[in-house]
């Protein structure tokens, strides 16, 4: 099997601005690591503590608060991957509020849904001069 990473630029480990390109053949393509990646945002997800004047006092809630969770894929080239197509923004990325008052959970539907109507295609576009790899990371 090949080794992949012969195929991927690097970055240099000392300067990570750095980057060593890949040497490819005529015949390869560059590979490039796309990565799935998936986070909650808080409304009260604040620091522990804050800048006041002095005699302020400031009230803060004790639970985290409503939230946003987003799914999206990324790679070091391209950042979040997007792509203007016939004029029309494509993003990988979705966008929900969590909760059972809200759009419900983040299920394994809604990100094969993600992938098969956004995610894939708009890595396709974006890297059709690339070979993508997904790399999927499951806790």
């Amino acid at each position: 099997m090949v080794d992949m990473r012969k195929l991927m630029d690097d970055y240099n480990p000392n300067d990570e601005g750095t980057i060593i390109l890949a040497e490819l053949h005529e015949s390869e393509k560059k590979h490039v690591l796309v990565t799935h990646d998936e986070t909650y945002f808080y409304a009260s997800d604040d620091a522990k503590m804050s800048w006041v004047t002095p005699g302020e006092t400031i009230l803060k809630k004790k639970d985290q608060g409503r939230a946003i969770m987003v799914s999206d894929f990324v790679c070091p080239c391209h950042g979040s991957m997007n792509a203007f197509v016939d004029g029309v923004l494509l993003e990988s990325s979705a966008i929900i509020k969590p909760g059972k008052n809200e759009e419900g959970w983040w299920t394994s539907e809604r990100m094969m849904t993600q992938i098969c109507e956004n995610a894939l295609f708009v890595i396709q576009f974006t890297a059709s001069r690339l070979q993508g790899r997904v790399l999927f990371r499951s806790v």
